[in-house]
């Protein structure tokens, strides 16, 4: 059996058939009508976004920069990804999904040039209009983040990364407004 029938066949044993229905899946269409009504604050997130981000960590003096940002849905409307970049050269990919079993949302953000890899588990507030999530990060370090939203066109967010003792080791915050829907 020649290699490229080997991946197929090992690749056909370890995938879902239930992934494999509709190719269309793949080609970053709208969300499926038959979403969980438990994920509806996402959709707040579609589109593109652009904003100040501000830099504290440790003594230093803080630095700001801007962040461009947008996301869309994917994957047969499951995931909603987000794509971002700053003026400082950083760039990210993040996706969001829900999931049902726990009734948190997650959140997986892969980090350059540093090549870090965060995953966050959300629960939606309704009542701060807000994604509030934690990250553990090994050796006891902890992620604390929040995406709050302050209008329909418009979001704070922060993410404080804290040591094992809870001394803060690096702070950011940004806002960001809907340039495009």
């Amino acid at each position: 059996m020649n290699s490229q029938r080997r991946l197929l066949v090992t690749l056909a044993a370890i995938i879902p058939a239930s992934l494999l229905k509709g190719s269309a899946a793949f080609a970053g269409e709208p969300a499926p009508s038959g979403r969980p009504p438990q994920t509806s604050p996402l959709h707040r997130f579609v589109g593109s976004w652009r904003g100040p981000v501000t830099v504290e960590a440790g003594s230093a003096k803080p630095t700001t920069h801007t962040q461009e940002n947008s996301f869309a849905w994917t994957l047969g409307g499951v995931f909603l990804e987000e794509r971002g970049s700053g003026s400082n050269g950083s760039s990210f990919v993040g996706l969001w999904a829900f999931d049902a079993k726990t009734g948190k949302y997650l959140a997986h953000y892969f980090l350059a040039p540093t090549g870090d890899v965060v995953a966050l588990r959300h629960e939606w507030v309704e009542a701060k209009q807000s994604f509030v999530g934690t990250a553990e990060l090994g050796g006891g370090v902890r992620m604390l983040a929040e995406d709050r939203f302050t209008s329909v066109d418009a979001y704070e967010w922060s993410v404080t990364i804290r040591d094992a003792q809870g001394a803060q080791l690096q702070r950011m915050r940004g806002r960001a407004h809907r340039v495009r829907r």
